[in-house]
């Protein structure tokens, strides 16, 4: 089955789709706005990406704000100092089987010092289900609405989850 992309090689041609209302959410594509660099965040995101590897992988964009429809309304850049390797250290480290994303890093041309930006995180499809965070098993089940959604599910050492 082929999946739709969101393949913008620059911050301007992604920029440009963003204020055309032409990149919105859907099956294989999220929006975040961004993940702060707290604990709870980096747990928050690890299981975001647990959750989407098992729904068939997916693309995030990160540094983009979203109206209720789920359509991109406005860029808002996020510094990518770091943001690369807080996401590979979530995947890598707190999923267990790890994932194993791609982040592509779209730098604002007009940031002078070229710390904003954009992050898009390819999240492969990953076969082995359930996949762990900090101890919890992570499902992708559908939501009434037919969105995906993750429901985080305690596991006890017995295996009685």
């Amino acid at each position: 089955m082929s999946r739709p992309v969101w393949t913008r090689p620059t911050y301007a041609s992604g920029l440009s789709d963003i204020y055309a209302r032409r990149t919105s959410e859907k099956h294989y594509i999220e929006l975040k706005r961004t993940y702060e660099p707290t604990d709870s965040a980096k747990r928050k995101m690890a299981e975001h990406l647990a959750s989407l590897a098992l729904d068939g992988g997916v693309l995030v964009i990160i540094g983009v704000e979203e109206n209720d429809a789920g359509i991109a309304i406005e860029v808002v850049p996020v510094e990518l100092a770091g943001f690369a390797e807080r996401v590979d250290s979530a995947a890598l480290h707190r999923c267990d089987p790890p994932v194993q994303p791609g982040v592509t890093l779209l730098p604002d041309p007009e940031d002078e010092e070229g710390g904003t930006g954009i992050l898009i995180v390819e999240v492969p499809a990953h076969p082995l289900a359930p996949i762990m965070v900090d101890g919890t098993s992570t499902r992708c089940p559908q939501t009434p609405g037919g969105r995906r959604g993750y429901r985080p599910t305690t596991t006890s050492p017995h295996g009685a989850g």
